[in-house]
């Protein structure tokens, strides 16, 4: 198939209004119209076999963790937290202080205690140093933000319960080599619009403890209950989970195709707002900025729900 072209950078003339850049466009293909129109014609609306197909195809990407399709990232985010049993006791999960509101949204909604806790500007994520080894925490969610690793090794002796945030980082790799989305206990993906697989909503939750990806299920199942408990639906349509599934099999030409984009970009910016070369080290989106990265990063993830920064990011 070939790749979408790569869409000019719009660049102001001097003293001009200023330009309108839009946010991210998906990349919609007629095969991807297909799948969702085949699903549409199978009579299949609701969660059936494409869904499943879809967490097939996540299962065998990151095996050994166990996939299931959710309704969205923030979805994700709270049943990986009730999936370990941390629902509605309290527990303290830390957040970065630099991240989407849908992180609190997730930790209120499984009852559990946030922990705000500062960024390290080399990766934008949770600063292990500020994570007291005497006290205890119950989870972290790692957000690995705009597709810059977290210090997984630095924060997994620091928690009972590692949780990737991946929503920005589909495709992605640590310095290791290791994709984003394997390490921890858990990991969440967002098919939010603008994400890096665009399927209008849902996400998937990835867990390595397959008992755990079973009290899922429960959460995700109003009807499988023999003793009455608060249930949600948290579940993913068979035409959204068609789309994800299109594009979830050319994931490597969507990467390429928004590394790309942020090269034009990158190179497009003047001196004072470029990023500085070799930040972060060795983790730096495209090598037109920072060089030649020690592994593979992100492929470029949205920023839709994060706030702005004290200083300019790639």
């Amino acid at each position: 198939m070939t790749p979408a072209p790569v869409p000019p950078v719009p660049v102001p003339a001097p003293d001009s209004a200023p330009v309108s850049v839009p946010h991210n466009g998906p990349l919609v293909t007629e095969d991807d119209i297909a799948a969702v129109t085949e699903a549409l014609r199978s009579g299949w609306l609701a969660t059936g076999p494409r869904t499943a197909a879809l967490e097939a195809a996540f299962a065998e990407r990151f095996h050994p963790l166990h996939a299931s399709a959710v309704s969205s990232g923030t979805a994700g985010l709270t049943l990986a937290l009730r999936g370990a049993g941390l629902g509605d006791n309290g527990a303290t999960v830390a957040v970065p202080t630099y991240g989407c509101s849908a992180l609190l949204d997730a930790v209120l909604a499984a009852g559990c205690t946030p922990l705000v806790v500062d960024v390290t500007e080399r990766t934008l994520g949770i600063d292990p140093g500020r994570l007291d080894p005497a006290h205890p925490i119950d989870a972290v969610i790692a957000v690995h933000t705009h597709g810059h690793p977290a210090d997984l090794d630095a924060l997994r002796p620091k928690t009972a319960l590692l949780v990737e945030d991946c929503c920005q980082s589909l495709g992605g790799r640590d310095e290791r080599g290791r994709p984003l989305g394997a390490i921890g206990d858990a990991s969440v993906f967002s098919f939010y619009a603008t994400k890096v697989i665009a399927a209008g909503e849902g996400g998937m939750l990835l867990q390595r403890d397959p008992a755990a990806r079973e009290h899922v299920r429960g959460y995700q199942d109003p009807g499988a209950r023999e003793v009455y408990a608060p249930r949600f639906n948290h579940r993913l349509s068979d035409p959204a989970a068609a789309l994800a599934l299109s594009q979830f099999r050319r994931l490597d030409e969507i990467a390429a195709h928004r590394r790309a984009v942020a090269a034009r970009y990158t190179a497009a910016l003047p001196p004072h707002v470029a990023p500085r070369r070799g930040w972060p080290p060795a983790r730096c989106p495209t090598a037109t900025a920072c060089g030649p990265p020690a592994a593979p990063s992100s492929s470029g993830g949205s920023a839709t729900c994060a706030p702005r920064a004290s200083r300019p990011t790639p």
